[in-house]
């Protein structure tokens, strides 16, 4: 299992669009992806299609504060 990380300390450097852009062109290849989204706005979220009314049963910020599971 192979991990990348986009990370800079400085905003608008293009992060979550780079992040966007692996994660797409990974799964084109047939990889299985998962891609974790911890800034506050999710942008990437947005990005990948994630919408106000998409069901979600538990976020980074729960999973992180261990009132929620990773499975969930």
């Amino acid at each position: 299992m192979a991990v990348y990380t986009c990370a800079l300390p400085k905003g608008g450097s293009t992060k979550t669009s780079t992040a966007a852009e692996i994660a797409l062109a990974l799964t084109r290849r047939g990889f299985r992806v998962l891609a974790i989204d911890l800034d506050q706005q999710g942008n990437l979220s947005t990005r990948l299609g994630i919408t106000p009314e998409t069901p979600i049963e538990a976020t980074a910020a729960e999973v992180l504060d261990a009132s929620a599971t990773l499975r969930e």
